[in-house]
């Protein structure tokens, strides 16, 4: 009866990625459309778009390097 209890790997993975992804992507936006608002600094939609992307790619990013830091680390 193994086999009923089969773990979806690749559907967690998928998983961690979007919600590493979009989570770094709404922090860093909401973050700096308050600081802009405070600032008056008034952005284009388009501005809050690329910042999105590029903020969710470097999160994906970071958590990829930290994950192969913790992976690859050497007990003493």
């Amino acid at each position: 009866m193994l086999s009923s209890a089969n773990i979806d790997i690749e559907g967690a993975l998928i998983s961690l990625i979007l919600m590493l992804f979009f989570g770094s992507g709404i922090l860093y936006t909401i973050l700096a459309l308050i600081v802009n608002t405070i600032q008056n600094k008034p952005k284009k939609v388009t501005y809050y778009f690329v910042m999105f992307l590029i903020s969710g790619i470097i999160g994906l990013f970071v958590s990829a390097v930290i994950l192969i830091i913790v992976w690859t680390k050497t007990e003493i």
